[in-house]
């Protein structure tokens, strides 16, 4: 008995036949009847979702960052950092009206943070603050003394976690970052 072999054609149309019989049983009415509690389901978590991706998006600085990213050095370069920068500084200052003392620490690294972040974006070189700090004229920020003296409590207590900071210290290191940021023409 002789076996013939069918043909790459006869095997695609064989193929198309079963993708025409499997498309016709997914859409048939029967199934999509039987489906759509599912459907409903899916569509009812796919807008809870998305709402809380508008709301998330909304509600963090990330639309911010991503969008204004983009635009704030074309049409606006310092109007969008500058505000940026400014709540920031106020996410400092308003770690000092906890009572916690880590939180003050925190403040104070912060805050040695933003201005040496500052320091860089304004073409300092140096790997860290300190060696920023001594690249800046008193001319451009009057109180460099006490600043370096306020990064240098800083860089205490990012290396000796038993620091005691009091509150009246933190504050004064804080004020001093606060002058040295208007000095720059940041507040």
């Amino acid at each position: 008995m002789l076996v013939v072999e069918p043909t790459a054609s006869e095997e695609f149309i064989v193929f198309l036949g079963n993708v025409k019989t499997v498309l016709k049983w997914i859409l048939s009415p029967e199934l999509q009847r039987q489906l759509f509690p599912l459907k409903f389901v899916f569509v009812i978590f796919g807008i809870g979702f998305l709402v809380m991706i508008v709301y998330f998006t909304l509600k963090t600085s990330y639309m911010e960052w991503w969008f204004m990213g983009f635009m704030k050095n074309f049409l606006f370069p310092k109007v969008f950092e500058r505000k940026l920068l400014i709540r920031k500084w106020k996410k400092v200052k308003k770690g000092l009206q906890n009572e916690i003392p880590e939180r003050w620490k925190l403040s104070i690294i912060a805050g040695a943070n933003l201005i040496d972040k500052i320091l860089k974006d304004e073409g300092y070189a140096g790997d860290n603050l300190e060696e920023r700090l001594r690249r800046v004229d008193k001319e451009e920020i009057r109180n460099l003394d006490k600043l370096k003296e306020a990064q240098q409590i800083v860089y205490n207590v990012t290396s000796d976690p038993d620091y005691k900071l009091t509150k009246q210290k933190a504050e004064e290191v804080i004020d001093i970052f606060e002058h040295s940021l208007t000095d720059i023409g940041i507040l």
